[in-house]
């Protein structure tokens, strides 16, 4: 929906090329495409490569404890047992498998977010670090046994990339995202896909 307001307003056809998260940037590199718009989190490692709109969608990887758990905010998971769901941006910072991580924890890692939070509420798991909107509707489930955790563990702002030095059609983006913004559009885009995440 955003990509086809941005078409629209740079009077472009839009066309969807479905590739590796991996080759976006080379896409973009060696102009096989105008922008990318595929929930690509903003980091400083990428804004050496691309050029990033102002972000659409911030994501936090958030913390659920058991109610009156001594763990408080994100440091207190230093040594502790934590559940993430495999192949999420809570497993791969939880792993360390960027280098990034400045926490030391006992990762478990499970095929479900639910599984996690099961094994959460039976005290196999000091925590559960989860995207946070299931994190919300878990916890709204279970409100008597569990709780979010007012800090995240970590949060990421989603923007749209374009080719470095492309001032114009970035221009063009954030009008558009701006917009959007503004007349609730983008909120009710955000909250379809949230909903279609639910449902999955």
């Amino acid at each position: 929906d955003i990509a086809n307001k941005i078409a629209s307003k740079a009077g472009k056809k839009l066309k969807i090329n479905d590739v590796d998260f991996d080759s976006l940037v080379t896409e973009l590199k060696t102009n096989k495409c105008g922008f990318v718009a595929a929930g690509m989190s903003i980091t400083d490692d990428k804004k050496k490569n691309v050029d990033f709109s102002i972000p659409y969608f911030d994501a936090a990887q958030s913390i659920i404890v058991r109610k009156g758990s001594p763990i408080k905010s994100r440091k207190d998971l230093n040594g502790k047992k934590v559940g993430v769901q495999q192949g999420t941006t809570g497993d791969i910072y939880c792993t360390n498998q960027d280098g990034k991580n400045d926490l030391h924890v006992n990762t478990v890692r499970l095929n479900k977010g639910a599984d996690a939070i099961t094994d959460l509420i039976n005290g196999k798991l000091d925590a559960v670090v989860i995207d946070d909107f299931p994190a919300q509707k878990f916890v709204s489930k279970n409100s008597d046994k569990i709780v979010k955790l007012p800090e995240a563990l970590t949060v990421e702002h989603y923007a749209i990339a374009v080719k470095k030095g492309n001032a114009e059609l970035l221009n063009t983006i954030n009008g558009v995202l701006k917009d959007m913004k503004s007349s609730g559009e983008l909120d009710k885009i955000v909250n379809k896909y949230k909903s279609s995440l639910e449902n999955q």
